[in-house]
């Protein structure tokens, strides 16, 4: 890499880390400042509150890092055309190429980064701010109650749920929309060696025959589909699973008859933001090259806030337009996209 190549690098690299730092802080004031004013409760008082943000703001973060990566590198453009160093290097025959190079090498290796942090420490951390605030906010345990699934034709009740154990079961199976038999359990474990729940206790099993309910006195063990893994999925939000897991949620939700919108609906999303930064990475070029060369830095950094406000909204937008209309998960990434394209295309064709 050449001098003028690590010199452009360096200064897109400080300038999208100055972005990003002011943006965290910004994220983490607004939301601090929600959580003490609406959100306190029980022993979930005001040093709980400022390590709940601290642990879930990375995962905010990277909701706008498109954004955050779009207006570091207008920034950072922006501010060597001001100071006509684009215009030097152009002189010294440097190709608008060449200069750009470097700027798409930063963004992908910044971009590699984001995503392993928030495919491996994000949701552990966002998990540890959530079990801190729930067991503080209720002055107990991080134990959850009450929780319904289904599989295929049962509803499962599932009463405290603590990782591999399960307490209080109460299954439903219907045949034709009529409940023919129930199951009760005191508690639930899952055998990793036979890769099924068992049950350690006594548990009661009712068969509705004829008009009257039987007791069985079955002996039989629960038969139900889901794991561990699968339910500790079900119950994190979507931004935060990674790609093995929104494939398998998505996987068994088909196979059981149930939505997966919302987890495609994620699965896509992670999918579609690289490409979706590069692209406005790519916007970025042609408006700073461009006949718009002379405007102001402060106008360029409005420009970007404006644009990626207005494309999170629409993606947000989007979101209940899916599931409401029935339409498929990848148009929340695909129609960004191409908004984006046709802008870069008209600013190119604008500044021929």
């Amino acid at each position: 890499m050449s001098i003028l190549s690590r010199y452009l690098t360096k200064q897109v690299f400080l300038a999208m880390l100055l972005v990003f730092l002011f943006m965290t802080s910004f994220f983490f004031i607004l939301r601090f400042l929600d959580e003490v004013n609406y959100q306190l409760d029980g022993n979930y008082q005001f040093k709980e509150a400022f390590y709940y943000i601290l642990l879930t703001t990375p995962e905010t973060t990277y909701e706008y890092m498109p954004f955050i990566i779009m207006i570091g590198c207008l920034f950072a453009l922006g501010n060597l055309s001001n100071y006509s160093e684009l215009t030097v290097l152009r002189a010294a025959g440097m190709s608008i190429l060449a200069i750009v190079r470097p700027v798409f090498i930063s963004v992908a290796l910044l971009l590699a980064v984001v995503m392993i942090v928030n495919e491996t420490l994000t949701p552990k951390w966002s998990h540890q701010g959530d079990v801190l605030k729930q067991s503080t906010a209720s002055q107990g345990g991080a134990t959850r109650y009450g929780e319904w699934k289904k599989e295929r034709n049962s509803f499962i009740y599932l009463g405290a749920v603590d990782d591999s154990k399960i307490q209080n079961v109460q299954s439903f199976h219907f045949v034709q929309n009529q409940l023919t038999h129930t199951q009760s359990f005191q508690s639930i474990v899952y055998s990793d060696d036979a890769l099924a729940w068992l049950s350690p206790d006594d548990h009661n099993s009712w068969l509705f025959k004829n008009g009257r309910w039987f007791d069985e006195n079955s002996p039989d063990q629960p038969n139900f589909e889901f794991t561990p893994d699968i339910l500790q999925a079900n119950q994190t939000r979507g931004s935060l699973l990674n790609l093995n897991e929104l494939i398998g949620l998505m996987t068994y939700s088909k196979d059981q008859n149930i939505d997966n919108t919302q987890y495609a609906a994620a699965f896509y999303l992670k999918v579609f933001m690289p490409i979706i930064t590069l692209a406005l990475v790519w916007v970025c070029s042609i408006f700073v090259f461009g006949s718009t060369r002379k405007t102001a830095i402060g106008t360029r950094i409005f420009i970007g806030v404006l644009v990626g406000v207005l494309l999170k909204l629409m993606q947000n937008l989007l979101t209940p337009m899916v599931i409401n209309f029935s339409l498929h998960p990848v148009f929340l990434g695909l129609i960004p996209l191409v908004l984006i394209v046709v802008m870069g295309l008209y600013l190119q064709r604008k500044i021929q």
